[in-house]
């Protein structure tokens, strides 16, 4: 456990993004010796200099683990300094570039190992003393830290059995030491999606993020519900596209974001098909947004079809925006498919979009709109000369 904490409140410090990545490869892994995206996940973040660190599943298969270089594995590899290493609970080897050997686990089950690379003194270190969060008794996982919250993401990443969880913020949080978007984003990919609830109680969760993959955002995919929760900072995309200021991809029938807010920027150098947005990039299923805002910045002036609340709803109509409001600069290619809300025409029902100076936002006629035209609705609220 002292062992897991020095890692991570180590990881508070900023997280550099080398192009040196490292991968861990294997049968050990749960992709074992898969070439596609999915690979991906079981990327390192580099630490510190020269130091890379992995947390997730491994287990005893066929032949284990090696560590490669870049993302096509590129020499060198590392290796162990003897065949079938083994790694129990916690070690340390003397690392290898010849050969092609490979670590194995001793756990025949899949155990969550933080594994550290440290190419200055050539070893490879490992250990289980990992520990999940847990639910209270009202079946809630109560989160107020960066580093908690990072635990979380770690959890969806190494989430076997495609477990529910409940999760309550009870403070506001700066998640910006976490910029490798491999680690730090909550349900990185749509097998590996955050399922369940997860309530900000009006807290706001600040980040500075490089996207990893496609449908791409402070969550992955999110199959389930996020509500009373404000998004803020900044997404930098530099090889993929579909971006969300909250979520990269919202699916499942019945599931929905509300009571939201993204003041996150959204900058994309790239050109084509940005399907980047405001809330969620890409909506699946019967799915709705209800009562939310885009309040932040889509920097893309060379990217096509975009929208304000949802870059693409797969099932068109089926995705609903509901009670929703854009204000937001969006600086996208000229003339092309982006629109104000989404694309594919999504059910969209009394929302609307105006410019930051627009007078009805200050003086209470954008909230008495967006609740229904219902004086003293509860959805939006304001408090005149503060709220503006």
């Amino acid at each position: 456990m002292k062992k897991l904490l020095i890692f991570l409140f180590a990881l508070t410090a900023a997280l550099s993004i080398n192009a040196d990545n490292k991968y861990l490869v294997g049968d050990g892994t749960r992709i074992g010796w898969d070439g596609g995206e999915t690979r991906h996940r079981m990327k390192m973040m580099e630490t510190s200099e020269g130091v890379y660190v992995w947390t997730g599943p491994l287990k005893n298969a066929g032949e284990g683990f090696k560590i490669v270089s870049g993302e096509w594995w590129e020499d060198p590899g590392y290796h162990p300094s003897k065949a079938n290493y083994p790694i129990g609970d916690t070690g340390t080897d003397t690392y290898t570039t010849d050969g092609d050997d490979k670590w194995n686990p001793t756990y025949t089950d899949w155990t969550i190992y933080t594994i550290t690379l440290d190419t200055n003194n050539g070893t490879l270190s490992w250990s289980t003393d990992f520990t999940p969060l847990t639910a209270e008794d009202d079946g809630y996982i109560y989160i107020s830290t960066a580093e908690e919250l990072y635990k979380l993401a770690v959890m969806c990443k190494s989430n076997i059995n495609e477990d529910s969880y409940k999760v309550k913020l009870t403070s506001d949080i700066d998640y910006t030491a976490y910029k490798d978007g491999s680690a730090a984003c909550i349900g990185l990919f749509e097998d590996i999606a955050f399922n369940g609830e997860f309530d900000g109680q009006n807290h706001t969760i600040t980040i500075n993020m490089t996207a990893y993959s496609s449908r791409f955002g402070l969550f992955g995919t999110v199959n389930g519900t996020v509500h009373n929760l404000k998004v803020d900072g900044k997404i930098t995309a530099t090889s993929r596209n579909q971006i969300g200021g909250i979520c990269g991809l919202l699916k499942g029938t019945g599931n929905k974001i509300y009571n939201c807010i993204s003041a996150v920027e959204i900058v994309d150098a790239q050109s084509g098909d940005g399907t980047i947005a405001g809330i969620s990039s890409v909506t699946y299923d019967v799915t709705s947004i209800e009562n939310c805002a885009f309040y932040g910045k889509i920097s893309a002036p060379n990217r096509t079809g975009c929208g304000g609340i949802v870059g693409w709803s797969n099932n068109g109509s089926e995705t609903t925006i509901k009670n929703c409001l854009v204000v937001a600069e969006t600086n996208w290619k000229t003339g092309s498919d982006c629109q104000d809300f989404g694309r594919n025409n999504p059910t969209k029902t009394n929302s609307f979009r105006v410019d930051a100076t627009d007078t009805s936002l200050a003086d209470g006629q954008m909230t008495y709109k967006l609740n229904g035209y219902v004086s003293g609705g509860e959805d939006w609220f304001q408090t005149f000369g503060t709220d503006e």
